[in-house]
């Protein structure tokens, strides 16, 4: 992996607690389940995400229709235990320092339980259905606690 900049690590981790989204998804119709993240953002600032990805190398921008009429998007994603890995390691050393940090450690012990090749027997994926539920969980509203 390329060698990534302080600067440019912690404004990445900002701009990833902001918009990004880290999944635990059923793929092929219920056969399996894995992980994604996507960082989706307006096509007009689409050129940020081209610089992520040419930066740390991993990853890929995808293009994406807006809702009903509205604007385009593109997208970073990072959908093989490979990227989601490489991903792992960049927000290891540039920890998210918002709310969406409880999902990335969720997100984070899924991948590695995902990369580490371990096949549910029987078909079973208990395991990472509850990732997923806790990822699930860890979005919901907490009322924060006001420090004096």
């Amino acid at each position: 992996m390329k060698k990534i900049p302080i600067d440019f690590g912690n404004w990445l981790a900002g701009i990833i607690a902001g918009e990004g989204c880290f999944r635990v998804h059923m793929a092929r119709h219920g056969e399996y389940y894995c992980c994604m993240f996507r960082l989706k953002l307006r096509d007009d600032d689409g050129d940020v995400l081209y610089e992520i990805r040419r930066r740390l190398g991993f990853g890929h921008v995808v293009p994406m229709n807006g809702w009903r009429g509205g604007n385009a998007f593109l997208a970073w994603d990072c959908e093989s235990r490979e990227a989601c890995l490489k991903l792992v390691s960049v927000l290891d050393r540039f920890p998210l320092r918002a709310k969406k940090r409880r999902d990335y450690a969720v997100w984070r012990r899924a991948v590695l339980y995902w990369a580490s090749g371990v096949r549910p027997r029987g078909g079973s994926w208990s395991k990472m259905i509850a990732y997923k539920k806790a990822i699930e969980n860890a979005r919901l509203y907490r009322k924060p606690r006001r420090r004096l």
